[in-house]
């Protein structure tokens, strides 16, 4: 006989071996449903695409706001300075030269000594500021081009030491020679800018010839000698036919690198704000989906955690779309409103310097049309108008930037964590 206790223990055993039924809910009023792994996996789903599109937001965000700050940085405080001031680089050339020329026609006239005097300063202020700004340019267009690598001979002397002797004992072990540099192998804003820089010592010498000439001849004003007359020829044709087109070719492809390189900022940042509002609306949307979810599958009406994700992204959203609509416009304003005016009030005022020059020339005739001559003055309130609305746009687009840089990452951080920390005790129900 089988004992009552065993056979009463054997359903029991084989029940335990058994996988539970899935658990039934029953709401008032709606169909049953079961709560099984398939909840568990929905509910991870959602956390994992919100994530995701956090991910997307900030890391777009991220991209804008380094585009942004690296043209403002770059254009702005660097190089954008430098290439308002090389843009002045022709007007103070010819301004040089249009002094130059009252020089020669008042000679060492003692009635027009103060005249003279007055003229040869302003010669020497501009031809300072021209040479100044001679150096300038070649330094910011090696800059912009960027500098060749240094040999290992001038990095590193002791290791070309050693180099020269394994090769001098045996040949195999020399390095491969670098190739042989040709003229073509410069760099073109570079070698422009070092093109310039001879050609205005050809004219200061040219120059000094001419005033040399002038003050030896001791001419009365106006009554300029056919050889000073034919130095000063000299020396205004090599300005305008040498020195000029080489100053201007080096500002302009200054400006225009300045501005192709704020134009591709610019384009970054515009695509970023659009990477910005869609990964945060998906972001906002998932959050949502999730307090829904919960308040139907767990019967609880919100999660704080979530809610207080879904608030700090939606002002993230609102902050990051309008940062970077700020940017975008700064960057245009920076060369709409600042290098490209400059650039164009430059030539203008270039124009009007040479046009001086031919009008001091012409009076070249005798001593009575010396009395119309009129010293050419300059006119920079326009151009300085344009240089103010760069610096404005530059100071707006990094105060509009501030300390967005640092918050992007902990703010994406904390709200992925925040999310995690408000679904987590859900899922621990399943464990």
């Amino acid at each position: 006989m089988t004992p009552s206790g065993a056979a009463a223990s054997g359903p029991a055993a084989v029940d335990l071996l058994e996988p539970p039924a899935p658990t039934l809910l029953l709401t008032p009023g709606r169909h049953p449903r079961l709560r099984g792994p398939s909840t568990v996996n929905r509910l991870r789903l959602l956390v994992a695409v919100t994530v995701a599109a956090l991910v997307l937001a900030f890391g777009a965000l991220a991209v804008g706001t380094s585009a942004a700050q690296s043209a403002i940085d770059d254009t702005g405080q660097d190089t954008g300075p430098r290439i308002i001031a090389t843009a002045d680089l022709p007007r103070a050339l010819a301004e040089t030269d249009a002094h130059l020329a009252v020089l020669v026609l008042l000679g060492d006239d003692p009635s027009r000594a103060d005249e003279r005097s007055a003229a040869l300063e302003a010669y020497q202020d501009s031809g300072r500021t021209a040479a100044d700004l001679v150096l300038g340019a070649h330094d910011l267009a090696v800059d912009i081009e960027g500098r060749p690598e240094p040999t290992v001979a001038a990095t590193d002397p002791a290791a070309a030491a050693i180099e020269g002797e394994a090769a001098a004992q045996n040949p195999a072990d020399a390095p491969t020679p670098a190739p042989v540099a040709t003229p073509e192998d410069a760099h073109g804003a570079t070698a422009q800018a070092l093109d310039l820089a001879a050609a205005y010592g050809r004219y200061r010498e040219l120059a000094g010839r001419a005033l040399v000439l002038s003050e030896e001849s001791d001419h009365p004003a106006g009554a300029v000698p056919d050889d000073v007359a034919a130095a000063r020829a000299e020396a205004a044709t090599h300005l305008r036919e040498e020195v000029l087109p080489l100053a201007e070719a080096v500002s302009a492809d200054a400006t225009n690198t300045a501005v192709r390189r704020t134009g591709e900022a610019r384009d970054t940042v515009a695509t970023a704000r659009t990477a910005v509002a869609l990964g945060s609306a998906a972001a906002l949307g998932t959050l949502i989906a999730l307090q829904v979810f919960l308040a139907r599958r767990f019967r609880r009406t919100f999660s704080p955690a979530l809610l207080v994700a879904t608030a700090v992204t939606a002002i993230y959203t609102y902050t990051g779309v309008t940062v970077m609509g700020t940017q975008t416009d700064v960057l245009e304003r920076m060369t709409a409103d600042g290098l490209t005016p400059v650039a164009a009030e430059a030539d203008v005022r270039t124009a009007a310097a040479v046009e001086a020059a031919d009008t001091t020339d012409a009076l070249a005739g005798g001593t009575a049309a010396a009395d119309s001559l009129v010293p050419y003055q300059d006119d920079p309130d326009a151009a300085e108008e344009a240089a103010a609305a760069f610096t404005a746009s530059v100071a707006a687009g990094d105060a509009a930037i501030g300390g967005l840089g640092f918050l992007i990452p902990v703010s994406m951080l904390s709200i992925a964590v925040v999310v995690v920390v408000g679904t987590a005790p859900r899922l621990a129900e399943y464990r």
